[in-house]
């Protein structure tokens, strides 16, 4: 039985971050693979470049990292992406191996907010990368005190709200420090404003980013 990592995203474009999450977690998880899924027709987001162009940007970022492959299963699909369904098609490919859904916090925040959250959540355990991984955040009494308290669970300390989560959709919840800060919102704007974004992305992606005149 393989484990596999699915990472979701917008990859807009992709960056040095999403690499290094996804190598982190392979890493800390013992993953077999971490597969990269650029968004197709997201219906929570707009004002992003094609399915195609972003896919081609992740497959050259992706070239010659062990375990690291790229997937164009969203953009292939019509109409709006939602993240179960997606999770539904690479269950019934990959039926007897466990499947791993990586994303940020600030996903995590929003996810009972995304379209069927539980059968979601029902296929996979979910790896959540955070800038704040303190173990001593855990609020004292429970998850429904500190929901009425807070008027959501989302606003909950990350720990409780791991654990709300775990609860209420019977799924498990692994976390992993996010170590760079890097943001692909932050990499238009510096393209835009004309500064160098070295370091930033893979060489080869600011290459075409530069020869196709993305972002500006």
């Amino acid at each position: 039985m393989m484990k596999i990592g699915i990472y979701g995203g917008t990859f807009n474009p992709i960056h040095n971050g999403h690499i290094k999450l996804a190598e982190n977690a392979k890493r800390l998880y013992q993953l077999d693979k971490v597969i990269f899924l650029p968004s197709g027709n997201s219906y929570m987001k707009s004002n992003v470049l094609s399915g195609r162009q972003r896919y081609h940007m992740v497959c050259l970022a992706l070239m010659g990292r062990d375990g690291l492959v790229a997937s164009d299963l969203e953009i292939r699909r019509e109409g709006a992406t939602y993240s179960y369904e997606t999770m539904e098609e690479f269950h019934d490919i990959y039926l007897n191996d466990e499947l791993f859904f990586l994303l940020g916090e600030d996903s995590l925040r929003m996810i009972e907010w995304w379209k069927e959250p539980a059968r979601l959540m029902g296929q996979c355990s979910l790896i959540v990368a955070s800038r704040m991984m303190d173990a001593s955040n855990y609020p004292v009494g429970g998850c429904k005190a500190a929901a009425a308290q807070n008027g959501h669970a989302a606003n909950m300390q990350l720990p409780q709200y791991i654990r709300y989560l775990e609860e209420k959709y019977h799924t498990c919840i692994y976390c992993m420090e996010m170590q760079d800060a890097t943001s692909s919102s932050r990499i238009r704007e510096s393209v835009a404003e004309g500064q160098e974004i070295k370091g930033m992305v893979p060489d080869v992606v600011r290459d075409y980013i530069r020869k196709e005149h993305l972002y500006q």
